[in-house]
């Protein structure tokens, strides 16, 4: 239901979200589509209300107005509005169905015999009887994207989550023979979210900002996982085979620059997976550094990085992606 009008219902005394209704159906209308609902109270009609379009709707939907006169109280139950005498006074069966008040030729209510009667035929006729046909009803689950037969958990979730454009690194970061460990650091890690020194401290607390792999500079991003002298040591050995630069990263663009090209001995493919991994051990050696005090040389670091990309493309040497890839 939208906003508008679930404050205009709620105004008036109707439940929103849910409905909190005692009991809800649709109305036949001799096999004819009417999203007009009953409120059932104790017995027979009780409120004629909406349906709203938080859920399902019928595909010839023709009426989506709510009782909104400005004479109506908080409580619109018909028959308290009209009162006891209501069901008489209307020539309506306190059990009878919408069905039962309307004709292909209109509302089938007698002339108004009280003022609330008359607000009634007032309001009735400033909306759209419901029509008559011989189409089944039928009804589809629709989002802003389109209309299924059946409910999408898939559809409404897309429908609901709030969502942005592509970014231009998506291609280099998610890809289908990735590690999720790696391609999620690494996606963090472009975003510039992992929490280094330098943006913790720039939240306000008084923190030591300096790099916990060298501890001569701030700990930001690009020190951390580029120009960092230990972490320098650690892309000289893990890209060494890999056309790498003629001058150590400065910056994250450059890194991202440099996994996008591709040669005969250094596929990008080759590039993003050791990237991705060369990133993802930088920040679990910062992490033993600063939580366990556990020092580890930059070739340790490589043998861990070589070890696991090894394995990686041993695990998938059939796909056609890893064919001659351990050879570079």
């Amino acid at each position: 239901m939208d906003p508008s009008e679930s404050n205009a219902l709620a105004a008036y005394g109707f439940p929103t979200g849910s409905c909190g209704l005692d009991k809800q159906t649709p109305l036949d209308l001799s096999g004819s589509c009417s999203p007009i609902m009953l409120r059932y109270g104790h017995n027979g009609i009780d409120t004629i209300i909406p349906l709203t379009r938080a859920s399902g709707h019928c595909k010839n939907q023709i009426l989506t107005h709510g009782l909104r006169s400005n004479c109506l109280s908080s409580d619109l139950r018909l028959r308290n509005f009209l009162g006891v005498r209501g069901p008489s006074q209307i020539r309506i069966s306190i059990n009878a169905t919408v069905v039962e008040a309307c004709s292909p030729s209109g509302w089938l209510l007698p002339p108004p015999r009280s003022n609330q009667a008359l607000d009634l035929h007032v309001f009735l006729t400033s909306i759209q009887c419901p029509t008559f046909s011989d189409v089944l009803d039928s009804y589809v689950w629709s989002t802003s994207a389109r209309e299924e037969p059946r409910f999408s958990a898939r559809s409404t979730w897309e429908d609901m989550r709030p969502s942005l454009p592509p970014q231009p690194e998506t291609d280099i970061i998610w890809f289908k023979v990735a590690i999720p460990r790696n391609n999620f650091t690494m996606w963090v890690a472009n975003m510039d979210k992992l929490p280094t020194r330098a943006r913790l401290a720039s939240w306000g607390p008084q923190l030591n900002i300096s790099c916990c792999l060298c501890s001569a500079h701030e700990e930001s991003r690009d020190h951390l996982f580029l120009s960092c002298d230990y972490s320098s040591e650690v892309w000289r050995f893990a890209i060494a085979n890999l056309n790498p630069p003629r001058t150590r990263f400065c910056s994250w663009p450059e890194l991202l620059s440099w996994i996008r090209s591709s040669s005969s001995s250094a596929p990008a493919l080759l590039r993003k997976l050791v990237a991705q991994c060369t990133i993802y051990h930088l920040r679990k050696q910062r992490n033993n550094v600063l939580h366990n005090q556990l020092t580890q040389t930059p070739s340790v670091i490589f043998k861990l990085i070589d070890r696991e990309i090894r394995n990686t493309i041993t695990s998938r040497r059939n796909g056609k992606q890893f064919q001659n890839l351990m050879a570079k």
